[in-house]
């Protein structure tokens, strides 16, 4: 859907839906069809043997979320646009002027 056609619909937001904090995206896949990214947080306990750890730390899976195309490139724009924002007001410069826009 063009960003255009979404000013004519209606939101409504029943607050039924998950909410899931993740620090991490454990990774992404493409099926063909769909993009699925999967979000986790790291884990706080390492084990230890005499103050080393004795495993690498631990990235838990708290939710995957799978994206049409569409919607995926809508949350690139978004979020490409969100960071030239907040770099806007730091005063910092982007990376990248434009950004990744997808078309």
């Amino acid at each position: 859907m063009k960003p255009d056609d979404k000013k004519n619909l209606r939101i409504v937001d029943y607050g039924n839906g998950p909410h899931i904090y993740a620090g991490e995206v454990a990774g992404m896949m493409f099926d063909g069809g769909a993009v699925t990214l999967v979000l986790g947080n790291l884990e706080a306990r390492i084990p230890k043997k005499n103050g080393k750890p004795t495993e690498p730390p631990v990235i838990s899976v708290c939710g995957k979320l799978t994206l049409a195309p569409s919607a995926a490139t809508e949350v690139v724009n978004m979020l490409t646009n969100l960071i030239n924002q907040l770099n806007a007001i730091s005063g910092e410069q982007p990376k990248h002027p434009r950004g990744p826009v997808i078309n």
